[in-house]
């Protein structure tokens, strides 16, 4: 095995070696800070060797752009994928998220292609597909709002024939998001999920002693306390026939108490 060599404070071409990066990798990586202020994840043997000398400023000529909000976002794309002392780490790089090899090296390959691709100042980058890499055919430039539809920890409800998000039902009915999440994890769906509270709580309260609402089996649950003891009738889908049925229940058992068939 390779004897360790310490990088840390040298200096190769535009780089300077900030600190040791833990990974799982056999490989050993380095954080580096550019002169220009960029910042760049390298290996040993790349810096050593001179194939990594900068983080992709170079080409940019008189620097001009490294003050550029592109610039930022190049740099937070590589810190997410690569840096392990980042917060986003673990939702990015620890998940085998990467940048493509046409951008990771080349600041001005991503400046190009955002240019081209429906880049402003009030939009972000955002993944098509939140499982697959930084790269072209998987990169969009988004709104807040699209970003916030397009999570893992986004959750898609189907009403009336029409997908949408939580946030986006939220905002297209004026229910709150809390509030959305909530009766449907309590298995409310269709339109009810945005009904006035003081209506979805009549609906899905029977008013009758011993029924309730059963959120998952989405059935009344029926029982009949009878002489101190509690019978269970059955899940029933209709009120009006789970109230009938419960009345049935409890005339029956009634009727066998009188003929001394129950205590």
């Amino acid at each position: 095995m390779p004897k360790f060599i310490d990088l840390t404070g040298e200096k190769f071409g535009k780089l300077t070696v900030k600190y040791k990066i833990d990974t799982d990798s056999n490989r050993t990586f380095w954080f580096c800070e550019c002169d220009c202020g960029g910042k760049k994840e390298a290996r040993s043997d790349a810096l050593r060797n001179g194939t990594t000398t900068h983080c992709g400023c170079v080409g940019l000529g008189t620097h001009n752009k490294t003050g550029h909000r592109l610039f930022n976002i190049w740099q937070g794309m590589k810190d997410r994928c690569y840096n392990t002392n980042s917060k986003d780490y673990n939702r990015y790089g620890g998940r085998g998220i990467e940048v493509c090899q046409e951008w990771i090296d080349d600041f001005m390959n991503f400046y190009n292609w955002a240019m081209e691709n429906g880049y402003n100042h009030s939009l972000s980058i955002d993944r098509v597909n939140v499982n697959r890499n930084y790269e072209p055919n998987n990169c969009k430039w988004a709104t807040p709002e699209e970003q916030a539809n397009n999570t893992r920890k986004n959750n898609l409800i189907k009403v009336n024939g029409e997908v949408k998000s939580v946030s986006q039902w939220a905002r297209i009915s004026g229910v709150s998001r809390y509030v959305i999440k909530k009766r449907y994890a309590e298995g409310v769906r269709g339109s009810d999920l945005f009904l006035p509270v003081e209506e979805i709580k009549a609906q899905y309260q029977s008013g009758v002693p011993y029924i309730k609402w059963d959120k998952k089996k989405e059935r009344w649950r029926t029982e009949v306390k009878y002489n101190g003891k509690k019978h269970f009738v059955g899940n029933i889908k209709d009120l009006d026939d789970a109230i009938n049925k419960q009345n049935e229940f409890k005339e029956r058992l009634i009727k066998q108490r009188e003929e001394g068939e129950v205590e």
